[in-house]
């Protein structure tokens, strides 16, 4: 009977040395992702720091420090790839409005004139087509920006 209880103590004590190694690991590696992600995304690598703040999320289940904290990092990231977004698109946006706008006063004025060929009536409406996504692009992006940060707020 002692045996048994010394076997059962010897076992519960490995148990309990494993169990904290493993803790300290998981924190050690939860560590590791986060800084990967801090890293990638002061570079601003988003779609690397995204990565590491998913792996962070799907190995380190048990690490709820590091995933507050990955929470944190996670949405300002994504706060600052749609910004970068915002003005990569805003950008685009003006370059396109400004060539639709030339190209509508001539488009407009070969059509009164019954002179627009269809080639030229068809280019207008691509880049009518065109100018309108980008728009899009740009409002859902913007909504984007406004939402995380009223989410960010809420914390």
């Amino acid at each position: 009977m002692k045996t048994s209880i010394k076997a059962f103590l010897l076992v519960f004590v490995a148990a309990i040395t494993f169990h904290s190694c493993s803790d300290n690991s998981m924190e050690k590696q939860a560590q590791h992702y986060l800084q990967e992600a801090k890293k990638h995304a002061d570079k601003g690598e988003f779609d690397q720091a995204l990565a590491n703040i998913d792996s962070l999320r799907k190995n380190c289940r048990q690490d709820i420090k590091a995933r507050e904290a990955a929470l944190k990092l996670y949405q300002s990231t994504e706060l600052k790839r749609a910004q970068q977004t915002v003005q990569q698109v805003d950008a685009k946006l003006q370059q396109i409005n400004s060539e639709y706008n030339k190209m509508s006063s001539t488009v407009s004025s070969l059509k009164k004139q019954g002179i627009a060929t269809a080639q030229q009536l068809e280019a207008f409406t691509k880049m009518r087509i065109l100018r309108d996504s980008l728009q899009t692009a740009f409002d859902t992006e913007c909504a984007k920006v406004r939402f995380i940060k009223q989410k960010m707020s809420e914390q």
